[in-house]
């Protein structure tokens, strides 16, 4: 039998997919972010003036009520969208706010519909005409194809489909890709910074004998760190500020992992300092974090069952994971360009995340490591002492 509920909800969503096909244009850049702005006001709440979300502490995507409905009503407009005027901005709703359902678990059907829609959208968007690059930029064609190769390579479990293998060989005619033409032979080798700095070196994980000297510091520091994270661990002192933690991406399953910030864009979180004085002086002594306008530092804990669907980071920059306690190292992985990576306790990662990475964890206990994203050191004005090295 139908319920009263049922039939509730089925007119609520008839009534958003009505909505929200009213309100598409024939630009679908424009829909994108109309979309998008859409379901960032349903999930974080309020938008503010200026396009700004103001976030609600505490909402996740378990406590959304009206998003599900949502996502089933946008379904109905793709389906009614024959121009495919919907499809850029309906693939980025699916990815950032349906790729998990509501217990939790990944969605693969709607990260197949993901893959799909994005895949569509690179002709939609005229992506594979031969743009310039101002127009490339303006129709965000970057975008397009990275996720479509990323999602439509995951869909078939990281094995390379034929429709990936094709789209990648179109991509690298057009204008936009011709210096990174010979040096990216498979879809996994796309990534935002060979963009930037063509002719630079360009690694998915980089070897010690290219590490910046920030990684060597940190890794020689090892123990202090540890020492802090265990006290705070020890004391309650580390879920107390992950209460006051307001970051809320939706990039793991619900549960699955915590960002507890350090430094964030030159500002240090100052609570954190007093239970962990020495790491913080000891990031406040580098100037790859003091003169790095994006840099961003975290303690950042996966929990058994974590799942980080695939993404890329932005680019200018590279990542630095410091791993402080990995007690299943096996279980606890991380896929970077389709390389496979484990955290051993007191070494250290320097990775390109701007590649396409993905992490998981099948075992019992959480891992912690200390994740420095910091100014690539091709970037202008440069804050590291490691010269911007041509491509070997």
């Amino acid at each position: 039998a139908v319920s009263a509920a049922m039939l509730t909800r089925f007119w609520f969503t008839q009534q958003v997919a009505g909505q929200l096909l009213a309100g598409l244009t024939n630009d679908d850049s424009v829909n994108q972010v109309a979309l998008v702005r859409h379901f960032e006001t349903v999930v974080y709440g309020r938008v503010l003036g200026g396009g700004e979300v103001d976030v609600v502490p505490g909402m996740n995507l378990k406590t959304t009520g009206d998003l599900w409905s949502d996502l089933d009503a946008l379904e109905g407009v793709v389906d009614s969208d024959q121009s495919g005027a919907a499809a850029f901005g309906a693939a980025q709703v699916f990815y950032m706010f349906g790729w998990y359902d509501s217990d939790g678990n990944v969605d693969e059907r709607r990260g197949r519909i993901a893959a799909d829609l994005y895949m569509k959208s690179i002709s939609k968007g005229g992506c594979d005409s031969g743009l310039d690059d101002e127009e490339f930029d303006q129709r965000a064609c970057d975008v397009r194809y990275s996720h479509a190769l990323m999602l439509d390579t995951w869909v078939h479990g990281n094995a390379t489909p034929a429709s990936s293998q094709e789209v990648f060989k179109h991509m690298l005619e057009m204008p936009r890709y011709n210096h990174v033409r010979d040096i990216w032979h498979t879809v996994h080798d796309f990534n935002y910074n060979a963009l930037l700095f063509p002719g630079q070196y360009s690694a998915k994980v980089w070897p010690r004998h290219m590490w910046p000297p920030l990684a060597t510091w940190m890794e020689s520091h090892y123990g202090v760190i540890r020492e802090e994270l265990d006290v705070m661990l020890d004391t309650g002192a580390f879920e107390a500020l992950m209460q006051l933690e307001r970051s809320k991406e939706h990039l793991a399953n619900p549960e699955g992992w915590d960002t507890l910030m350090i430094v964030r864009y030159g500002h240090f979180n100052d609570l954190l300092c007093k239970f962990a004085p020495a790491t913080c002086e000891l990031l406040k002594a580098r100037s790859e974090i003091m003169d790095c306008p994006v840099i961003n530092t975290n303690f950042l804990r996966l929990h058994p069952g974590g799942f980080l669907k695939p993404h890329f980071g932005n680019a200018p920059r590279l990542s630095l994971h410091l791993t402080l306690r990995a007690p299943e190292p096996d279980k606890a992985l991380m896929h970077v360009g389709g390389q496979r990576l484990r955290w051993e306790e007191g070494e250290v990662i320097v990775f390109d995340d701007t590649f396409a990475h993905v992490v998981e964890h099948h075992g019992e206990l959480p891992r912690y490591v200390l994740n420095i994203w910091f100014c690539h050191p091709c970037g202008e004005p440069s804050s590291h002492p490691l010269a911007c090295a041509a491509v070997v």
